[in-house]
């Protein structure tokens, strides 16, 4: 019996030249689209808080703008409950029911309070209550209680009954 000797063929050989080539392109396409250390950046920034500052810029409203910071609403209203964590307001309207013209006017002044606080203007959940509900300041309210307006910082809306409403932030006045 005679032995063959196997070779690779040309085409085995162009095969692994071409290989080759395309992980070293390869590897320069990535080094050249990314920046040395930008992932290990990427998630410090995630985990930094931005600033009231940073957040009006990312916003895209006029700069020359800045949130009204002592806003006063038309309509007294009293604070019952505030959890700083959340940043979640419960507060009650103490003259009248409530309608979105209120509702509109005391989460305006609770954002400009918040604004210029610690906070950097995250202003959590208003819910407001008319002042027919029986409140104890310092307690929350019960769930039993019936919720006349609420405004939630997310989409940034106040929910009036079943109608959704567009809330904007106050600003001075030029």
């Amino acid at each position: 019996m005679s032995v063959k000797k196997v070779t690779r063929g040309k085409g085995a050989k162009i095969f692994a030249i071409v290989m080759v080539a395309f992980v070293a392109l390869f590897a320069i396409i990535v080094f050249s689209v990314f920046e040395p250390g930008q992932f290990k950046k990427d998630t410090a920034a995630a985990q930094t808080p931005k600033t009231a500052q940073q957040i009006y810029e990312e916003s895209g409203l006029p700069k020359d703008m800045v949130v009204d910071d002592n806003y006063k609403s038309k309509y007294a209203f009293k604070i019952i409950k505030y959890t700083p964590s959340s940043r979640h307001y419960s507060v009650q309207q103490l003259k009248g029911k409530v309608t979105i013209e209120s509702a509109d006017e005391i989460v305006k002044e609770l954002y400009s309070k918040e604004a210029f606080s610690e906070n950097s203007g995250l202003l959590g959940n208003v819910v407001i209550y008319d002042n027919t509900a029986k409140l104890t300041v310092g307690q929350s309210p019960g769930m039993d209680d019936k919720e006349q307006a609420e405004y939630s910082k997310r989409e940034k809306l106040i929910y009036f009954g079943d109608k959704t409403y567009p809330f904007e932030i106050a600003f001075k006045k030029p």
